[in-house]
């Protein structure tokens, strides 16, 4: 039948016209390289020839038509391209297969859980023509998810997703390098930056600023990508140099390349005075690319409001402007649109503006526009729900062994000549590390975002953790649970050389799994590995959870953590095992406006972050730290008692018994001394234990 975009809210468009088409197909058992058509389909069905047995998926077609397969056979091709012989389909049909997959969900042919369910398997693809086609194709996804309470999810899913490719591809060019490694890279790292990896935003603002202040070139291939994320990220310093940079070029390409860079400003006041420059006669702006400008705003999630605001309030001058071009300014705003208050606001301006010959434009975009949010809203549970099952991580696992573990971390194409070795000594049953590399030392940054009730849920993270490697292995393996992870560099100190690795994560076991495609991390060395992440503020009161009271009716939000017994792993990646101690220095945030204590005094702080002292070597149950606006009573000694502001009242008995009791505990234990400067006790509001025993920080 004839596949259309945009009938979900419409009558179903009936034909009975049929076309005659060649057919191609071809089994798991077979060659893809043969693209002879088989037979001719000129009704409306047709018989093939099945697979050889009753597992084996098929493939049908090479050519311009979309193909639609029944629930087993997808299943079947969704298991084989997420196992090591994933490559065996040709990079052409693992394409086609995305695209025809992602297409048919969008226009509610097919589950979306099929489709993105096919999308798990590039973690591990390396091939650009297939990550084209997903990409452009979840381009559509993003622009409908953005501003939506799943667009957190998507984007750590696909950050997840971009990891090993990512690493792979970086910034590096080479002359050696083919013209579709350097498109593969600039596809890859302009989905990495614009999703706010870590690695490729810092990379991209070093590179800016390095050819600002040492006129150190940038590959003309990566300029987009670097110019848009440095000033999304840099604000109005590269915004001048962009300007100053486009009055002296004599390219016209170059002059394009930083209109559209100068759209990705989140400053609304910058992006007013673009748009009303870009319509300015005889301004900077040549007549001929004002809609380059026009359209870097509007595509600019921060951007769509004010466009829409702009077009309203100075339609005469943008249409005395553009003229006929005013239709193409309608209609990309209208693609963008993703509530219904935009909408109406959209379709008032088009009912109440003489808008001409783009009247009619105009109406087929709000129709368009309309079809969007209907999609959306016919979506959105099961697109939402395949997301968070994502990154809660919840299916179930069979037990694997660490073969099969590793051939997924360094699965490659077939000219990978990676090193990366099994680890030494396997998994026991009972979840357990492996014992070949250990910690030494964590420096934490955590920026929790509170205190609202509509606060997101969710906190920004970065870990930097020194290990020694006890026995040379290809693979390091820690723990993590309930975060995304949307960066990871591992550095060997002793030069400072950047390793080129991989990850996995292997549910089941919370287990995060990085190796060597260098070769091997060495018996005696230290390394360092930092991982950005996004953690997640729950309400079950295990790990850096979410709390909170009320103040006269009004709730106050606090962060806290319960880590006993395997819960750190839920505040930052790390060895959670209690007999691998290590010291931790942790610094918080000011952005939530509370104050914070962790288990140690405040060393240092400034407008940005409390900074903590570094601990003695501990488990990693025992760190803590809580972010509210609590008030404390003290004994001018070591011990304060911590409290919200109605209940500081209560805590006097704490104080006076609290210094008997260590002096009782240390008598004891026969002159074995409380070694820590101070003893914080806090009451939370809500607690799972009874109290947990945080060394110098007890909560109850």
């Amino acid at each position: 039948k004839r596949f259309l975009l945009g009938q979900l809210n419409r009558p179903t468009t009936r034909t009975d016209t049929l076309w005659t088409i060649p057919l191609t197909y071809v089994a798991q058992d077979g060659d893809f390289t043969d693209t002879k058509t088989k037979q001719w389909m000129k009704d409306a069905s047709v018989t093939i020839p099945r697979p050889s047995t009753q597992d084996n998926w098929y493939i049908l077609n090479n050519r311009f038509y979309r193909v639609n397969y029944d629930a087993e056979n997808w299943n079947q091709l969704i298991n084989y391209l997420n196992s090591d012989e994933y490559n065996k389909i040709h990079p052409i049909n693992r394409a086609q297969l995305l695209d025809d997959a992602l297409m048919l969900a969008r226009a509610g042919e097919i589950d979306y859980n099929i489709a993105l369910n096919l999308t798990r398997y590039l973690r591990n693809e390396n091939d650009y023509i297939p990550w084209y086609a997903a990409l452009s194709n979840l381009e559509y996804l993003k622009r409908r998810l953005t501003g939506t309470d799943n667009f957190e999810n998507f984007k750590m899913y696909l950050l997840n997703q971009l990891d090993v490719i990512y690493n792979e591809l970086e910034f590096e060019d080479s002359d050696d390098h083919s013209h579709v490694t350097k498109l593969h890279r600039g596809l890859i790292l302009q989905w990495a930056c614009e999703l706010d990896h870590n690695h490729c935003v810092q990379t991209s603002i070093e590179k800016f600023n390095n050819a600002r202040t040492r006129s150190e070139p940038i590959p003309a291939d990566l300029q987009s990508v670097v110019f848009c994320t440095a000033l999304r990220n840099e604000g109005l310093e590269v915004w001048n140099y962009l300007w100053e940079l486009y009055y002296n070029t004599n390219f016209a390409t170059q002059q394009t390349l930083i209109l559209t860079a100068l759209g990705c400003t989140v400053e609304e006041s910058l992006l007013e005075e673009y748009l009303r420059t870009s319509i300015t006669v005889g301004g900077p702006i040549r007549r001929q690319d004002a809609s380059s400008a026009f359209a870097a705003v509007y595509s600019n999630p921060t951007g769509i409001p004010l466009a829409l605001d702009f077009l309203e309030r100075e339609f005469e001058a943008v249409s005395n402007f553009y003229g006929t071009g005013v239709t193409s300014i309608i209609s990309g705003i209208a693609a963008r649109i993703s509530t219904q208050e935009q909408i109406d606001k959209l379709e008032q301006f088009v009912l109440s503006t003489d808008l001409g010959a783009a009247t009619a434009a105009a109406q087929s975009a709000i129709e368009s526009a309309k079809d969007n949010l209907y999609w959306m809203q016919y979506h959105q549970d099961t697109i939402g729900n395949w997301l968070y099952d994502e990154r809660e991580e919840e299916e179930e696992f069979l037990p694997i062994d660490i073969t099969s573990v590793a051939k997924e971390i360094i699965a490659m194409d077939e000219n990978d000549t990676s090193k990366a070795k099994l680890p030494t000594q396997s998994f026991s049953s009972d979840y357990r590390l492996p014992q070949n590399v250990i910690p030494l030392e964590y420096k934490i940054e955590l920026n929790p975002l509170l205190p609202s009730i509509d606060a997101p849920t969710y906190f920004l993270g970065y870990v930097k953790i020194t290990v020694l490697v006890l026995q040379t292995t290809g693979l390091i393996t820690l723990h993590y649970n309930d975060m995304s992870i949307s960066s990871r560099i591992v550095t060997r100190l002793e030069d400072g050389h950047v390793i080129t690795t991989g990850g996995i994560t292997v549910s089941g076991y919370n287990f995060y799994m990085i190796s060597n495609y260098e070769g091997e991390f060495e018996e005696g060395k230290e390394y360092s590995i930092e991982f950005s992440y996004t953690g997640y503020h729950r309400d079950d009161m295990y790990g850096f959870y979410r709390s909170s009271y009320t103040d006269e009716n009004v709730p106050k939000w606090l962060a806290t953590t319960h880590f006993q017994a395997t819960n750190a792993r839920r505040a930052f990646p790390c060895f959670d095992e209690p007999a691998l101690k290590a010291t931790f220095e942790i610094s918080i945030s000011k952005n939530s406006g509370l104050g914070a204590i962790s288990n140690m005094e405040i060393e240092s702080e400034d407008d940005e972050w409390y900074h903590f002292e570094k601990t003695p070597p501990m488990s990693t149950y025992l760190v803590a730290f809580i972010v509210s606006d609590f008030e404390y009573e003290t004994d001018h000694g070591i011990l304060k008692v911590w409290a919200r502001k109605q209940a500081i009242e209560q805590t006097k008995y704490s104080i006076e018994i609290g210094q008997p009791t260590i002096d009782k505990m240390e008598e004891f234990l026969m002159g074995n001394k409380y070694t820590l400067s101070k003893m914080d006790e806090v009451a939370i509001p809500d607690f799972s234990a009874g109290a947990m025993e945080n060394w110098g920080l007890c909560i109850y």
